[in-house]
């Protein structure tokens, strides 16, 4: 069985995203990227909650550009915590990578 993981990013990350992607391919987990596993004509919020509820693992890449940005990125956050709240206390769900320097949003 493969972990899978979701990865959330601000587009302006997308290059640092496609990397950690095909890292974690490469050592065996199912990541999930919404410009990898988005298909043309699928109903894209559908499926990134979808994505986000299935997933083992959400990690969160943050950067100046997600946490200072308004827009689906902020909407993503918000989303995976509310699924954190239905896992128990000690599971490992969300995990947030800073990949520049750049404050800690205060719901994390």
């Amino acid at each position: 069985m493969f972990d899978k993981v979701f990865i959330s990013y601000a587009k302006e990350d997308y290059v640092f995203a496609e990397k950690l992607y095909d890292f974690l391919a490469e050592n065996n987990f199912k990541p999930w990227l919404d410009k990898k596993n988005l298909l043309p004509g699928q109903e894209w919020d559908f499926e990134i909650k979808k994505g986000l509820r299935d997933a083992n693992y959400v990690i969160l890449l943050l950067s100046d550009n997600s946490v200072q940005k308004r827009g689906y990125v902020q909407r993503e956050f918000k989303i995976a915590l509310k699924y954190y709240e239905e896992k128990l206390e000690d599971d490992i769900y969300l995990i947030p990578i800073k990949i520049n320097k750049c404050d800690v949003p205060d719901l994390l």
